[in-house]
């Protein structure tokens, strides 16, 4: 599933980046409906991890999240979101 929404996902946003600012995107808007799974699929899943996080009392195991887990995560969305602002909002694009 992941593989299939992220793809189109992507598309739309590639789409989105090159079409910015120019006419092509007035004759073919980009809806952005994939993305938009793709983000609230990710909330739902930030909810439910919210939901086993330590001292909210649904944890059944008492152990922390280990770094070798949510450091990569915070890395990689890091660097994700900076270079798509980045290409979103460099100055010159033609």
């Amino acid at each position: 599933m992941w593989c299939f929404a992220g793809t189109l996902s992507f598309r739309e946003l590639y789409n989105d980046i090159e079409s910015w600012g120019k006419m092509e995107r007035v004759d073919h808007p980009v809806s952005g409906q994939n993305r938009w799974l793709v983000i609230f699929i990710i909330e739902t899943e930030f909810f439910i991890s919210i939901k086993f996080i330590k001292d909210a009392g649904n944890l059944i195991l008492d152990a922390p999240t280990p770094i070798y887990i949510w450091l990569p995560w915070l890395t990689i969305s890091s660097i994700v979101l900076c270079y798509y602002l980045y290409l979103r909002f460099k100055p010159n694009r033609s």
